[in-house]
């Protein structure tokens, strides 16, 4: 695994994927929204169908932008 970098998958309880990727583009934090990329294994065992949010983080990626992402996903609601 050296040299690899972190991906995960979220979900966001009462907001669809789209929304959450809009609202994270809104505050300049780039990720995607997407159905389940190669993680297919995952999604048929969680019984997830949806699209979820694909966060991607690399080595130069800042203690502070990951702050700012876990902030901005805190501050997104569903209803």
């Amino acid at each position: 695994m050296d040299g690899r970098v972190p991906t995960f998958l979220v979900n966001v309880d009462g907001v669809e994927a789209e929304g959450v990727a809009s609202i994270l583009a809104a505050a300049q934090i780039g990720v995607w929204a997407h159905d389940s990329w190669y993680s297919l294994d995952l999604y048929n065992r969680l019984g997830y169908a949806g699209k979820s949010v694909r966060i991607g983080f690399i080595h130069y990626n800042t203690h502070g932008e990951v702050d700012r992402l876990v902030e901005a996903l805190e501050g997104v609601r569903g209803t």
